[in-house]
C-alpha cells in the first residue's frame, strides 16, 4: 500500500495528513477480510480518520514545550471544534433546505442566498460578521443536492468526529490492558457491523440515545475547557 500526499508544512495539513493515515491504517487492518463481509461507508473511514486526528490533537498537546505552543494547538482544537459542530450542521441544513425547495422547480440564486442567509443565521446567531452567502457555489458538496439518489454530504464528518471523541473517552474508561484488544476489534467491527453495534460490542454504549450524543458533544469540546488557563499567552511575545 502506498499513500500519497500533497502536504505542506502546516498544523492544519498535518491533521488532514493525520486523518489520511487513519484511514489507510484502517483498511491495511481489514485487507484480510472477504470483500463480501464489509460494510464501508464514508461514516466509518471519517470514525477512524477523526480518530486519527483526536490521538494526534492531544498528542500535540501533551508535548506542546512552553504554553504558547500548547495555547496554539488548542487554539487549532477549537477551530475544529467550530468547523464540526457548527459550519458542518449549517452546510447540512442548507443542503436539506435546498433540497426540500427543489422539489418544487428550479431555484434562484437569490433564493438560494436567502436560504443559505437564514440558516447562516440559524447556525451563527450573531457571532460572526456577515454572511457568507455564495458558499453553495463554491463548495462541490453542494452537487449532489440536485441529485436524488445522494442529496447528503456533510453529516458523515460530524457524525465521526462525535463518535472518535466518545470512543477515547471510553477507551479512558477500560483497563489499559484491554485497549490492544478493543482497538483491534473496533477495526473489525467497523468494518463489518451495524454502526450502531461498533459501540454496544466494544463499549455497552447506545449510540441511538441522546445521553450518547450529548456525552459526545461535551467530550469535544475538551479543547474549551483546557485553553482557558492559556488564553493570555496567545496574545503574549515571546523572549
Amino acid at each position: 500500500m502506498a499513500i500519497y500526499v500533497d502536504y505542506q508544512p502546516n498544523i492544519n495539513r498535518s491533521f488532514e495528513t493525520a486523518h489520511i493515515l487513519g484511514d489507510a491504517f484502517f483498511r491495511y487492518s481489514i485487507s484480510d477480510l472477504p470483500m463480501q463481509e464489509r460494510r464501508l461507508s464514508e461514516t466509518r473511514y471519517e470514525l477512524i480518520g477523526r480518530l486519527f486526528e483526536e490521538l494526534f490533537l492531544r498528542r500535540l498537546v501533551q508535548g506542546a514545550s512552553s504554553p504558547q505552543e500548547k495555547a496554539a494547538v488548542l487554539w487549532h482544537g477549537l477551530r475544529r471544534v467550530m468547523i464540526n459542530l457548527i459550519e458542518i450542521p449549517f452546510r447540512f441544513r442548507l443542503a436539506e433546505e435546498v433540497f426540500e425547495a427543489r422539489k418544487n422547480g428550479y431555484l434562484s440564486v437569490e433564493y438560494i442566498n436567502k436560504l443559505t442567509r437564514k440558516c447562516w443565521s440559524d447556525c451563527y446567531g450573531d457571532t460572526v460578521e456577515g454572511v457568507d452567502q455564495y458558499m453553495w457555489a463554491r463548495k462541490p458538496h453542494f452537487y449532489n443536492v440536485y441529485n436524488a439518489d445522494s442529496p447528503h454530504h456533510d453529516f458523515q464528518y460530524t457524525v465521526g468526529f462525535l463518535s472518535a471523541n466518545m470512543m477515547l473517552k471510553k477507551l479512558e474508561e477500560v483497563e489499559k490492558t484491554e485497549i490492544p484488544r478493543i482497538g483491534k476489534s473496533v477495526l473489525l467491527d467497523n468494518a463489518t457491523l451495524p454502526y450502531e453495534e461498533i459501540f454496544t460490542k466494544n463499549f455497552e454504549a447506545d449510540i441511538e440515545s441522546e445521553e450518547f450524543w450529548t456525552n459526545a458533544i461535551e467530550e469535544a469540546l475538551h479543547p474549551l475547557r483546557s485553553i482557558r488557563p492559556y488564553v493570555g499567552e496567545l496574545n503574549r511575545p515571546q523572549r
